[in-house]
């Protein structure tokens, strides 16, 4: 994109500033050198983590299409990105690739052989998205569960594609048939200010991760190999900057020499002992600005604005919370938006790169979703499980409810419980579904899905809950390896 580039030093404006410092008001917060530039302006880049509406927002296949450009996903995704900008954010990282499931397309050999035929209209439907409402995309385009993770999910691939990345040929192709045919349709866009090559890509790299659990590994070489040419690629077709997310601090330095224009890390309450967060602002000594790429909004080591503040004044460019989806236990945004919003605030000058109007000092009146529930709530019956929701839509009508319980041990077994709605615009309809059949011990993931009055699926609700059965009494297991190992927990 014309106009971004690192930034490293004062301007002479900032350093008469300093000089005159006893004769002006001092901000709230001191900036730092270390900016990254958007229409030659230096800005503290901060935002959230989008990552992903549906998860396959992106291309089509067996399970349907749910990209951006379907009409239920893209009336959802337009209430998010209208929320988001009336909450203050400008900036959002956005998952395209990720773990391969529906995009982009291979052979059996992993060599990659192009785009489906959703996929450009997912981008444009993204792109209308992002202007319309006046925000700037950070698109990841690959997580490492493209190669750590690998099993298929009723006809859908789940990551799987190492071989991608080790043969020299086969990662040509991704990159030739993949990701430059998408940076040629999105070109010189105004809207995407980077590309996030890779997020956390040392959970599948060999000699970075030895904990010896589930995740596919591949050399260094390869992973960075890959990186240098979609660098490339990205600054010829894009114009654009880009980076690689670290899964923590002390693994950037495994991205020097690609000519990355930042480099980026996550920071979660895992790595306090061994890397603080403020220590590790305070030591970066890396050639690029750092952008923090993922901090949880409910950490309790930190709080957001704590995080944010730590960040803009030790040096870095840029953070970004995670998530705004907050279904994977490290984070609810409604929570942590207060906070994110007084801080944008008290720094706005420099986080608004869109150049609009202040942040009003009110919290915004947010538009309502398509389709919500609430009060989801599970118990046990004479013989096995129900499963109680309230669920509200905001147009009303006519429809067929459907609550699904997916064993996850036997991903062939898929319990149904359906009943009809009609729905009064914008008020919750209790929903009730008994399962007498469940097994004792076995874990259920919780699903639902909304259908028309043709029978067209229009809104799925995916893992609300698990459930599980134990001698009579219902328990909720835990999500944390479910979270880790998307293979453990897919069934659609």
């Amino acid at each position: 994109m014309t106009g971004l580039k690192p930034s490293f030093h004062h301007s002479l404006l900032s350093v008469v500033v300093v000089l005159l410092g006893l004769f002006v008001i001092q901000p709230i917060l001191e900036p730092s050198v270390n900016r990254l530039q958007v229409r030659e302006r230096s800005y503290f880049w901060v935002g959230v983590n989008y990552p992903w509406k549906s998860y396959q927002d992106f291309g089509t296949g067996a399970w349907g299409h749910s990209g951006v450009s379907n009409p239920t996903t893209f009336a959802e995704i337009d209430a998010d990105f209208a929320n988001m900008h009336a909450q203050g954010i400008r900036i959002i990282k956005w998952r395209i690739f990720n773990d391969g499931r529906y995009s982009p397309e291979f052979d059996d050999s992993g060599y990659v052989t192009g785009l489906d035929e959703k996929f450009f209209p997912d981008v444009d439907a993204a792109l209308e998205l992002a202007r319309r409402h006046d925000l700037f995309l950070v698109f990841t385009l690959f997580a490492s569960g493209f190669w750590t993770t690998d099993c298929s999910v009723n006809d859908v691939r789940i990551g799987g594609h190492a071989n991608t990345l080790l043969s020299g040929r086969n990662r040509a192709s991704l990159v030739d048939n993949a990701v430059v045919p998408l940076l040629k349709h999105i070109g010189r866009n105004d809207r995407v200010l980077a590309y996030e090559i890779i997020a956390e890509p040392e959970w599948g790299i060999t000699g970075l991760y030895n904990d010896g659990d589930f995740r596919r590994q591949v050399p260094l070489i390869s992973v960075r190999s890959m990186v240098r040419n979609v660098v490339w690629s990205v600054h010829k077709y894009a114009g654009a900057l880009t980076t690689v997310e670290s899964n923590r601090p002390s693994n950037m330095r495994n991205w020097t020499g690609l000519g990355l224009d930042y480099y980026s890390f996550s920071w979660y309450d895992w790595m306090a002992p061994w890397e603080p967060l403020e220590t590790v602002l305070s030591r970066n000594e890396l050639d690029r600005p750092v952008v923090l790429g993922e901090i949880p909004v409910d950490s309790e080591e930190i709080s957001l604005g704590q995080a944010l503040t730590t960040s803009y004044r030790q040096g870095l460019a840029g953070a970004f919370a995670w998530s705004y989806w907050g279904g994977d236990g490290f984070g609810a945004w409604s929570r942590a938006q207060p906070q994110y919003a007084d801080w944008a605030r008290s720094a706005w000058r420099e986080v608004d790169i869109s150049g609009g109007t202040p942040l009003p000092a009110d919290d915004p009146a947010l538009v309502p979703q398509p389709y919500t529930y609430q009060n989801l709530s599970l118990g046990s019956t004479r013989s096995g499980v129900s499963v109680e929701l309230d669920l509200a839509i905001r147009d009303g009508g006519q429809h067929t409810v459907k609550v699904y319980l997916n064993d996850l041990a036997d991903k062939e077994v898929q319990l149904e419980s359906g009943q009809r709605l009609s729905a009064r615009p914008g008020e919750a309809s209790r929903i009730t579904a008994s399962f007498p059949t469940v097994l004792d011990g076995h874990v259920y993931k919780v699903s639902v899905g909304l259908f028309d009055v043709s029978g067209t699926l229009v809104k799925w609700f995916d893992g609300l809950s698990l459930v599980s059965l134990r001698n009579g009494q219902v328990e909720t297991p835990s999500r944390s390896t479910i979270q880790e190992n998307p293979c453990a927990s897919s069934a659609h």
